[in-house]
């Protein structure tokens, strides 16, 4: 008797650990639904959990897929108008979805397909290209655990010391400066030219902000050493349009010295 009992026990216990390893399924049938139904954050919240559920289980193939049907859906969710890449409207757009998603994951791990690090380096850059300093402080404590305690890559911690300048910009503080410029001496170091022309964009930001031309420029100017055939057309051409955007209440010689020199590969 007993050993029919312990049998039916592991038996439901198997059956229990199976359905939790599976429950990845229900939340990618929920996230499909919503975003079917154009519910953007409540689909994004239920991919967030299907990618958890994917990657507590250890699964790949399942994280694979949840992460295929996740990117297919938000490349589908529209920019909300009036913004840059979808920020100051009550209608949820593409850095809202990232931002919900990111919430639902383990910010310690880095997934193989989707992890909170990568949502939140995504939403620094956005952040950087329409200055709104949205959802920066949500990408800074990812970013925190990983500068402080969590053995990471490099380039987490650089990331790190981005969110943190971000942050000290917003509140006005003057060593803001000396943060940016770490990190992009730190990105020029290792050849991440992207994260080094976003440093960039926040050390030409900060004198334009106090209408200093001349040192809006400068930053400019050290922007440009930056370029060359060599870097990726999609970084340079996101750099010129947050230029252009962050400057623009200044003359349009302050940006020559960028425009000078991706002119003849954009």
């Amino acid at each position: 008797m007993r050993i029919r009992t312990a049998f039916a026990a592991a038996v439901i216990l198997a059956a229990g650990a199976a359905d939790a390893a599976e429950g990845w399924k229900e939340k990618l049938a929920e996230a499909r639904a919503h975003a079917k139904a154009s519910e953007h954050l409540k689909a994004a919240g239920s991919y967030g959990d299907a990618l958890a559920e994917a990657q507590k289980a250890g699964d790949l193939v399942a994280e694979q897929e949840v992460a295929d049907a996740f990117f297919e859906f938000l490349e589908r969710v529209p920019t909300p108008r009036g913004t840059a890449t979808g920020s100051t409207s009550t209608v949820a757009g593409p850095r809202d979805v990232k931002a919900a998603v990111m919430a639902r994951l383990d910010p310690a791990r880095c997934g193989a397909f989707v992890s909170a690090p990568c949502l939140a380096g995504e939403l620094l850059v956005d952040a950087i290209r329409a200055g709104d300093g949205l959802y920066v402080a949500e990408a800074a404590a990812v970013f925190e655990q990983h500068e402080k305690g969590i053995k990471s890559g490099a380039g987490l911690k650089v990331l790190a010391i981005l969110a943190r300048g971000m942050k000290e910009a917003a509140a006005g503080e003057q060593k803001a400066a000396a943060t940016f410029t770490e990190v992009r001496d730190a990105s020029v170091r290792q050849y991440w030219t992207d994260l080094a022309l976003a440093a960039g964009v926040e050390l030409a930001a900060l004198p334009a902000k106090k209408g200093d031309a001349a040192k809006a420029r400068a930053a400019v100017a050290a922007i440009a050493k930056l370029v060359s055939p060599k870097v990726d057309r999609r970084h340079l051409s996101w750099c010129s349009d947050a230029l252009r955007d962050r400057l623009k209440d200044l003359p349009a010689e302050v940006q020559k010295p960028f425009a000078d020199a991706v002119g003849p590969i954009l």
